[in-house]
C-alpha cells in the first residue's frame, strides 16, 4: 500500500515537509521550546498498515535544535552543547541533533481524506497506545501502538482469534462439514474483531456460499451478519447495508427477534457512519423498541447513546442530552465502567457552544473510547470469581445460540465476556455474581 501524498494529511501550518526518498514521509514539527524542532521520519522500508479504515506507518523521531547564528553557535560548540553536525530544516535553516532518537512511533491517518481521523478512532485502533501529538487534521503520532493488548486476563483460551483458529482446525481434522462452516464464520468474525476485516471477508464470503448451498438458514444469517460487519469495518457501506437488510428480512420471517434487533442496530450504524443521522435514528429507535420488549438493558443503554449521537448531529441538543442521560442511568445500573466515560462527555452538550448540526457529534469520540475500553478484558476491569465465570460458560455452552466461540444473540465472544461483572446474558440465563453486598449497585 502506497504512502499518500502529504496533502492527504492536511498538515498544520507549523509542520513542514522535508523532501525525501520516494515512499517515505519526513516531517518537521515544533519542539517544546523556541528554536527546537522534531524531525519525524518514516522508517526506511516500513510498509503502510491498514485496519478499521485507519492507516499507519512506523516512524522515528529525532529532536533537533535550530543552529544559532555567529558567535553564539561558536560558544555553544566550545562548551560542548553542539556536536557540529548540521542538518537543513525544510525552511533552509541549519539544525543540529539535540537528543536521543525515539523509535517505535507511528504516523496514523484515515484512509479517507474527506473523513479525517479522530482521536477516538485512534484510541479504538490502538487501545494500549498514547496519542503523542497531532500534526494535521488527518495525522496523529501515536506511541506504544505496537504493544500487544491482553485479549484476556490469563491465557490463550480467552483469545477469540486463537479459539476460532483452534476450532476450525479441529473441524477440518474431523471432516465435519457443519462444524467447519460454523468455524469459518467464527474465524471471520474474530479476524474482524481483531482489526483484520480484510482477512475476515474471504472467510465469511466462503461461509455464505457454503451455508446457502446447504440451505442452512440459521448459519446463513450468522455468516451474512458477520460479513456485513466486516464490510462496514472496511467502509464498504453499500455492501454492508445489503447484507444487513437481507438478514433483517429473513429474521423477521423466521421470528428471530434478537437478529432483527441486531440488524436494525447495524443498519443504524451504517447510516450513522454515512453521516445520515436522520436515517440512523429511525433504525436505532426501532431496535430500541425491541430491546425494551426483550428486557435487554445493555442493548438499551447502547442504543440510547447511539440515538444521542444522532440527535446531536441533527442539532437537537435537548433530545441528545435526554437520550444520553438514559444511557448513563442504565449503564450505572449495570455497573458498567462505560458509564463514567459517557458521563464525562455528556456535559459538553450543555455549554455555550453552538449545536453541531450535521457535523460529527462530540459524543462519537466517547463511543469510540468506550468501544476500545470494553473490547479488552485485560484493561483493568474487576473480574468475577472463578465459580461465577465457570457457571456462565457452562450455561453458554449448553445454549442453542452459542457457536462454541460466540453468542449469536448478542454477538459476544463468550470466553471474554464471561469475565466481566457488568455484563449480562441477553436471554437472562446467567446467574448473579457472588460478591459482597457493599459492592453491588
Amino acid at each position: 500500500m502506497a504512502v499518500p501524498d502529504p496533502s492527504h494529511f492536511r498538515l498544520r501550518d507549523s509542520v513542514a515537509v522535508e523532501a525525501g526518498e520516494p515512499g517515505r514521509v519526513i516531517l518537521w514539527a515544533p519542539g517544546d521550546a523556541d528554536g527546537e524542532r522534531v524531525r519525524l521520519a518514516s522508517v526506511a522500508g516500513a510498509v503502510v498498515e491498514s485496519a478499521h479504515g485507519v492507516q499507519s506507518l512506523l516512524v522515528d523521531a529525532t529532536p533537533m535544535r535550530l543552529t544559532p547564528p555567529g558567535w553564539l553557535k561558536a560558544l555553544r560548540t566550545r562548551l560542548g552543547f553542539d556536536d557540529g553536525a548540521e542538518w537543513r530544516a525544510p525552511t533552509g535553516e541549519a539544525a543540529t541533533v539535540a537528543g536521543e532518537k525515539r523509535k517505535g512511533l507511528r504516523f496514523a491517518w484515515s484512509d479517507d481524506a474527506d473523513q479525517p481521523l479522530t482521536e477516538g478512532q485512534a484510541v479504538e485502533a490502538w487501545p494500549a497506545a498514547r496519542i503523542d501529538r497531532r500534526l494535521g487534521e488527518n495525522l496523529f503520532v501515536v506511541s506504544g501502538a505496537d504493544t500487544p493488548s491482553s485479549a484476556d486476563p490469563d491465557d490463550d483460551t480467552s483469545d477469540p482469534l486463537k479459539q476460532a483458529v483452534a476450532t476450525l482446525q479441529n473441524a477440518r481434522r474431523q471432516d465435519d462439514a457443519g462444524a467447519e462452516l460454523q468455524s469459518l464464520i467464527d474465524h471471520g468474525a474474530a479476524l474482524t474483531r481483531s482489526g483484520n476485516a480484510a482477512a475476515g471477508v474471504p472467510q465469511l464470503e466462503k461461509a455464505v456460499t457454503l451455508a446457502a448451498a446447504r440451505q442452512d438458514r440459521l448459519r446463513l444469517r450468522d455468516a451474512r451478519t458477520n460479513l456485513g460487519a466486516a464490510y462496514l469495518d472496511l467502509r464498504r457501506g453499500d455492501q454492508a447495508v445489503a447484507e444487513f437488510q437481507a438478514v433483517l428480512d429473513d429474521a423477521r420471517e423466521a421470528g428471530d427477534r434478537y437478529s432483527e434487533k441486531m440488524m436494525l442496530s447495524q443498519l443504524g450504524t451504517a447510516w450513522s457512519l454515512a453521516m445520515d443521522p436522520a436515517a440512523a435514528l429511525r433504525y436505532f429507535e426501532a431496535a430500541l423498541r425491541i430491546a425494551e420488549s426483550l428486557d435487554d438493558p445493555a442493548d438499551q443503554a447502547d442504543l440510547w447513546w447511539r440515538a444521542a449521537v444522532c440527535h446531536d448531529e441533527l442539532g437537537d441538543r435537548p433530545s441528545a442530552t435526554e437520550a444520553g442521560e438514559r444511557s448513563i442511568a442504565l449503564l450505572r445500573r449495570l455497573g458498567s465502567p462505560v458509564a463514567e466515560v459517557y458521563a464525562q462527555r455528556l456535559p459538553t452538550l450543555t455549554d455555550d457552544a453552538a449545536p453541531v448540526a450535521r457535523g460529527p457529534s462530540v459524543l462519537r469520540m466517547a463511543m469510540s473510547a468506550a468501544t476500545a475500553l470494553t473490547r479488552f478484558a485485560g484493561s483493568g476491569f474487576r473480574r468475577v470469581d472463578a465459580e461465577t465465570r465457570a457457571a456462565r460458560l457452562a450455561l453458554c455452552g449448553a445454549c442453542e445460540q452459542h457457536t462454541g466461540v460466540r453468542c449469536r444473540a448478542c454477538g459476544c465472544f463468550t470466553a471474554q465476556k464471561t469475565w466481566l461483572p457488568h455484563e449480562r446474558c441477553p436471554l437472562g440465563k446467567w446467574p448473579a455474581e457472588k460478591r459482597p453486598a457493599a459492592e453491588r449497585r
